[in-house]
């Protein structure tokens, strides 16, 4: 479906192939469905997008102000419940066929259990669907929720879930690392003029650092080398696989790691593991980076941070979610594609020295770039 809307948009002259290209890599890095990726990056204005769906999708499209007024009656059709889960409004009835906006008419098994639930014949139109949900939130109170939305559930898993004997003795001693990263702030007892090193650029790679296949035993018994990385992120399905590449191969080591998305001037959080275990409101963190932080200094020079870590208003919220501020040093590393940071991998604490791993780590930031690659050219294969 996404790529014969893409070939629809450029035929009705709403975008070009160079728009097509950049939407597709946006989708890979950020998630998402094409069409709203275009809206989202101001390539195609939403109800132009509608009007083109309409016709691929052979289905009338509703205007927005068809979705004002609604009687009690008709909104009473659909139980507050159906109209959340399946995000739909009744329109109009008429000898129980209903008339049904949605944002994604093409889902027939939506069409066809909500028919079964409320006892109707159910015509299905298409509505954009930033004011379907305004619509939804107008008659029924259903609060709408951000792109991930807050009922996101992190999977945070660790791919390798052995611990080390020297890592359980240390966590097992008395002024354990894990009581020092509740300690605020870090410059208290590690000095505040202590500054964090310049660190070269991320090493490149080529293509032949990615191979062969990884089996089900690997992933069970292994501890993961970077090796084993390389080869599970040249496999990788999707996105979200490589953030749980990446969180398991470092919370192996780090008492804590995480991983940053960057999408144009704001910085979310994406996955992270503290003490082996998820946060989970760490899906709900947004950072603008306009604000001074540690994230906008890394993005701006789009080098890595080793040091100490400032304290600042952006930082503080950062650190709540992690825990605390580092006892000592954080190690933070941009994800880049195309010059462009778009991704932002952190760890502190654990049993390895950050200025001993920070050249390995390095390395796993360019090959999780080569694995980002690897999936839109695969998004590009399919489009010829």
């Amino acid at each position: 479906m996404a790529i014969m809307l893409g070939e629809l948009l450029i035929r009705e002259g709403l975008v070009t192939e160079e728009d097509l290209e950049e939407a597709l890599r946006y989708q890979v890095i950020y998630g998402g469905k094409l069409g709203g990726n275009l809206i989202e990056m101001g390539l195609v204005e939403e109800e132009k997008m509608a009007r083109v769906l309409s016709k691929k999708l052979g289905v009338s499209y509703v205007p927005p102000e068809k979705l004002q007024n609604l009687s009690s009656g008709l909104l009473d059709i659909i139980p507050r419940e159906i109209a959340e889960k399946y995000r739909v409004l009744p329109i109009a009835c008429e000898n129980k066929k209903l008339l049904l906006a949605m944002a994604d008419p093409a889902d027939l098994q939506a069409i066809d259990e909500i028919a079964f639930r409320i006892g109707y014949i159910v015509k299905p139109v298409l509505t954009t669907e930033s004011r379907l949900l305004l619509a939804l939130e107008q008659h029924y109170g259903i609060v709408r929720e951000g792109r991930q939305g807050i009922a996101h559930e992190m999977r945070c898993i660790p791919l390798g879930k052995r611990v080390t004997e020297a890592r359980k003795k240390k966590d097992e001693e008395p002024g354990s690392r894990e009581e020092e990263f509740l300690k605020m702030p870090p410059w208290a007892t590690s000095g505040e003029n202590q500054k964090p090193e310049s660190i070269e650029e991320p090493i490149p790679l080529s293509s032949a650092d990615v191979i062969e296949e990884v089996t089900e035993a690997d992933i069970i018994e292994e501890d993961y080398s970077l090796d084993t990385i390389s080869r599970l992120l040249a496999d990788a399905g999707g996105r979200e696989d490589i953030a749980d590449i990446m969180i398991g191969y470092l919370g192996q080591e780090f008492d804590r790691a995480a991983v940053f998305q960057v999408r144009g001037a704001t910085a979310c959080g994406w996955r992270c593991g503290v003490g082996g275990r998820d946060s989970k409101n760490f899906a709900q963190l947004e950072i603008d980076l306009d604000e001074p932080s540690v994230l906008k200094t890394v993005v701006e020079n789009r080098t890595c941070h080793l040091g100490a870590i400032p304290g600042t208003d952006a930082n503080d919220r950062i650190f709540q979610l992690l825990g605390g501020y580092p006892a000592t040093k954080g190690l933070l590393l941009p994800i880049r594609i195309l010059e462009r940071v778009v991704g932002l991998i952190y760890v502190d604490g654990g049993h390895s020295r950050l200025d001993d791993r920070r050249i390995d780590l390095q390395k796993l930031a360019a090959k999780a770039s080569l694995a980002f690659e690897i999936l839109i050219l695969k998004k590009k294969i399919l489009m010829l």
